[in-house]
């Protein structure tokens, strides 16, 4: 069964699977990115997963597939800048019509007291800001919505 996780905001598309007794992870289908691996701490809660696996943190965010196959029928796929945690806007950068190109700040947004900078995750133009300065989200919001360059 084919699962997307959510890693630093970009999409995974991840298979679980049985082999030999054992439970196997797949990425893209191809089982030759696995390689064995150190003891792995796992920590959900909901439906964010920490992981701490060699040496390395992560947090990975399950995404519900009906909102995965929302997003793919509406073609807006990976065009959601999504909150991860609930907060407030602090400083909004981009206006509705701007261009922006991967990595450009769009927001800040604070969370018990940690602030967290939003940056675009591919090409495209603001297509909506849906937060304004001083306003409040909660988790999984959408902040932004980006319209891809061939929109």
């Amino acid at each position: 069964m084919m699962h997307r996780l959510l890693l630093n905001g970009l999409p995974h598309d991840v298979w679980l699977r049985r082999k030999d007794g054992d439970y196997v992870l797949l990425h893209d289908r191809e089982e030759s990115l696995l390689r064995p691996v150190p003891r792995a701490v796992v920590a959900a809660d909901g439906d964010v997963v920490h992981i701490h696996l060699d040496g390395t943190a992560y947090t990975v965010h399950f995404q519900d597939p009906l909102d995965r196959f929302a997003e793919e029928a509406c073609g807006d796929r990976g065009s959601i800048a999504r909150a991860p945690m609930p907060g407030s806007v602090i400083d909004v950068f981009v206006q509705p019509g701007e261009a922006v190109r991967i990595g450009t700040p769009l927001l800040v947004i604070e969370s018990m007291k940690l602030q967290t900078t939003i940056k675009a995750t591919h090409e495209g133009t603001i297509r909506q800001v849906h937060f304004k300065t001083g306003q409040s989200f909660g988790r999984d919001a959408t902040l932004v919505t980006l319209a891809h360059p061939e929109s």
